[in-house]
């Protein structure tokens, strides 16, 4: 379950060297440009981290006891206070670094705030049809059909 990333960096001998080290292994091997890897790994890491710093930010501003959130919480507010609390408990000057290195990060969290935006939108004007649109947007995005 676990993969490999190789880049090609201007070297095709050293590349094939080491992607021959792990032939023996179980792990997936994927072979990408620096440029694509950066724009996956902008909405793999970034976004993902992004989202659990927000969180993470509301809810330590919003002056509710954890427990007491904990108490309350749905299988959902469970499952992402889970992600949240391991994001947090890593290397805050790494994140940052894999934030601020990567020159695709800024389109991605611009793209996070627009979509936070656009949610804040439809129920502060009670636009239903917005927000369900949203909904079906990403669960046809999930979907294998």
């Amino acid at each position: 379950g676990k993969h490999i990333i190789f880049m090609d960096v201007g070297s095709d001998q050293s590349l094939d060297k080491v992607q021959k080290l792990f032939d023996s292994t179980t792990a997936l091997q994927i072979k990408m440009s620096l440029d694509n890897h950066d724009f996956a790994i902008s909405y793999v890491l970034g976004l993902s981290h992004a989202l659990n710093i927000a969180f993470s930010k509301v809810l330590s501003g919003s002056g509710e006891k954890k427990d007491l959130l904990s108490q309350l919480s749905s299988t959902t507010f469970k499952d992402q206070l889970r992600v949240a609390k391991r994001v947090t408990d890593e290397n805050p000057h790494l994140y940052y670094e894999i934030q601020h290195l990567n020159k695709y990060s800024l389109k991605t969290i611009a793209e996070l705030s627009q979509a936070i935006q656009e949610i804040f939108d439809s129920v502060d004007k009670g636009n239903e049809a917005d927000f369900v649109k949203m909904m079906e947007q990403g669960k046809a995005y999930f979907s294998d059909a």
